[in-house]
């Protein structure tokens, strides 16, 4: 028996780390005391980023009560290739309702994210976030492309790593799905 608990402390530290890395939300209590994190349930981050194509800043806080669908991509990043005309094609079905698309470009190079608009241009604004502050410590992407669908108060309903034509429908159904819930935007 004496044996095996000098394994016990490191395993035990072990396991102890690996929640700790695992945690995706911060403590600060947001709307109906939801915490601010990255998880379905959370007050999602709030970001101001640059447009690629335009002078400006998008700031995320300033689409509060429309339902958001948020795609993280990048100009080498072969499957953001297929699913951004996806989103533009799906985009008319939606501009003018109170939703917004926004694309988050997480290259380093702005005229690597400006040339890829150039070649597949979209509808809805696109973003940068050359230093990846937002895209890495604040929204954790791993994988691209990455969609998250937020509702009208800014609460994660979905995040999606990957693209696939059965992903991107899924999405499209929560936000037509989110658009039927009349909710009081917050402030």
């Amino acid at each position: 028996m004496y044996l095996f608990r000098p394994c016990l402390a490191p395993l035990l530290a072990l396991v102890l780390l690996a929640g700790c890395a695992g945690d995706t939300t911060s403590r600060s209590p947001s709307v109906d005391g939801a915490a601010t994190g990255i998880r379905p349930g959370n007050i999602a981050p709030d970001f101001s980023l640059p447009f690629i194509d335009k002078a400006g800043r998008l700031h995320l806080a300033d689409q509060r009560g429309k339902v958001v669908l948020i795609s993280f991509w990048a100009s080498w990043c072969g499957p953001c290739k297929i699913e951004m005309p996806a989103l533009d094609q799906a985009w008319p079905s939606y501009k003018g309702k109170d939703v917004a698309f926004i694309g988050v470009s997480v290259d380093e190079n702005p005229s690597a994210a400006a040339r890829f608009l150039e070649d597949i241009p979209v509808g809805f604004p696109s973003v940068i976030d050359t230093a990846g502050d937002v895209s890495g410590r604040d929204w954790r992407v791993s994988s691209l492309p990455t969609t998250v669908v937020l509702d009208r108060r800014g609460v994660v309903r979905a995040r999606h790593l990957g693209y696939t034509p059965r992903q991107l429908q899924q999405s499209l159904n929560l936000i037509d799905d989110l658009l039927e819930v009349l909710e009081e935007p917050t402030p």
